[in-house]
């Protein structure tokens, strides 16, 4: 079996990603344009560090060597598997990892509550996503509440996955904003340059908004896979690189620091000790952008897992809740022009899943399958970490409400 590496990576001066392509500043004469990095850095940012690192660090130039050493720019040597990357803090004794919220929480005056299913009245139908016919709305429906944003530490994660034991939801442990709580925006000015005169150009002042980390954290995902013998191991232990645009810099470090609750959750351990009636319903959070287009997308890489453990076992996804999708676009150097925008599932998105058949311990095994595995995508996206989900225990309580007019869920 492959190793798993842990890759820890810390920004030593503030970072900017951005979407592919150039970056102009000033597109409009006359204008003062601002430019937002993206958070968490995108995948392709991620995979193209560990790449690029490998091969500097193995003194590798010649083109035509990199392919059968790190992969093509679609592709990843066949043993290669990418997890991340996660925002992350390094406490005196563990790692803090921290996630998407689950858009499977709703806000409460206490801890957030799960969402349910429920069924609307004629007239509201229309709220229903046309692009997934026969899904079922799901939400708080009666209370003016909406999904949770923002983001949780993998000990609240531990929670709205498990629900049980000794874990608590921890409000210091959450963060509404866009930004975990020992990340910041660094706002940044800056002016075009006209090449031609080497000075600035009139009109072009711009600000960039990146993204600052505080001394003890930075970005964590995990590598799996053999490396060939002319790249170093070390290469992703130490060093520095150059991330994103405008030169900032990363520094590849090791930890052997461990987060305990996302250990629990990536090894299932929530899921082992659990009672699966004969059907049941399980949420299935995406911890990185998917894309499965429509419903029956949805189950078919859920199904194909469950099959090989029984034939017995019927998927069926009944609601999904999902934010403002990511976009994905840019301009390919090897076709010469612009990619198509693609839209993908954000992370925290939620899929509530029933799963029928087979025997109890057939049952187990399917969700232990699916748990910490990249399959809501493209098998050619899913080694490089897309489609990465997490399943939830069953849920407990009842989960369908009939909808009472003289009420307002919205």
């Amino acid at each position: 079996m492959a190793e798993e590496r842990t890759i820890f990576l810390r920004p030593i001066t503030s970072v900017y990603f951005g979407s592919p392509g150039s970056f102009n500043a000033g597109e409009m004469a006359g204008s003062v344009r601002g430019s937002k990095s993206m958070f968490p850095p995108p995948i392709s940012s991620f995979q193209g560090m560990i790449r690029t690192k490998l091969l500097i660090d193995s003194g590798i130039t010649d083109q035509k060597e990199v392919p059968a050493l790190v992969g093509k720019p679609k592709e990843l040597p066949d043993s290669w598997a990418l997890q991340g990357p996660f925002p992350v803090r390094l406490l005196e004794k563990r790692l803090d990892i921290w996630f998407p919220v689950p858009k499977c929480l709703f806000s409460s005056p206490q801890a957030p509550v799960k969402a349910r299913l429920f069924y609307p009245p004629e007239e509201e139908k229309f709220l229903a996503d046309k692009n997934f016919e026969g899904l079922h709305l799901a939400g708080v429906p009666c209370k003016n509440e909406k999904p949770l944003s923002g983001w949780v530490s993998s000990q609240n994660l531990f929670w709205a996955l498990s629900n049980r034991g000794s874990s608590k939801w921890n409000e210091n442990e959450y963060s509404s904003e866009d930004l975990p709580p020992f990340v910041w925006w660094e706002f940044k000015p800056g002016l075009g340059i006209d090449r031609e005169r080497r000075a600035a150009k009139e009109g072009m002042l711009y600000f960039l908004s990146s993204l600052r980390f505080k001394d003890n954290a930075g970005l964590i995902g995990w590598f799996k896979g053999k490396l060939a013998e002319r790249l170093s191991e070390n290469a992703l232990k130490r060093g520095v690189i150059t991330a994103g645009k405008k030169w900032g810099v990363m520094a590849f470090e090791e930890t052997s620091l461990k987060d305990p609750y996302w250990e629990k959750l990536a090894k299932g351990a929530h899921l082992k000790d659990i009672s699966l009636p004969a059907s049941f319903y399980v949420w299935i959070v995406l911890l990185s952008p998917g894309k499965p287009p429509y419903k029956e997308a949805l189950e078919g890489p859920l199904l194909k897992i469950a099959q090989q453990v029984s034939s017995d076992i019927s998927i069926e996804v009944v609601s999904v809740i999902t934010g403002k999708s990511v976009k994905f676009s840019g301009f390919s150097f090897v076709e010469k022009r612009p990619k198509r925008i693609s839209h993908w599932f954000p992370p925290g998105a939620s899929f509530l899943v029933r799963v029928s058949g087979g025997s109890l311990e057939e049952r187990k095994q399917v969700l232990l399958l699916w748990n910490n595995t990249c399959v809501f995508a493209a098998e050619s996206f899913r080694a490089f970490g897309y489609g990465h989900i997490i399943v939830s225990v069953p849920i407990e309580k009842s989960w369908r409400e009939k909808w009472k007019e003289e009420e307002i869920y919205w």
